[in-house]
């Protein structure tokens, strides 16, 4: 019974486990995922907490992709090219 009780209670939790956690995998090459932690229109960057490494992750952007991720709540999806050490974000998607 016991057994019974705690296998439910794992199963449970697993369905209910954010499936973004595995987005940025699943969302193909040069693509993160995560939630906007900063925009510094100053410095033309923004950054995010990667949903798959709960790491850090900056980028340079255009002025309107800033004003849109300055306005941004919840995940939002980069695709980006890289040049060097730099990310450029091409386009975001908000979810």
């Amino acid at each position: 019974m016991k057994k019974n009780i705690v296998r439910y209670l794992v199963t449970l939790a697993a369905g209910l486990m954010p499936t973004v956690t595995l987005a940025c995998a699943a969302a193909g090459p040069n693509t993160h995922v995560g939630a906007v932690l900063s925009v510094k229109p100053e410095q033309g960057t923004f950054t995010i907490r990667d949903a798959q490494s709960m790491g850090p992750v900056t980028f340079t952007a255009s002025e309107s992709i800033l004003e849109s991720v300055q306005n941004s709540a919840g995940t939002v999806f980069v695709d980006f090219e890289q040049d060097g050490d730099t990310l450029k974000a091409l386009s975001v998607t908000m979810q």
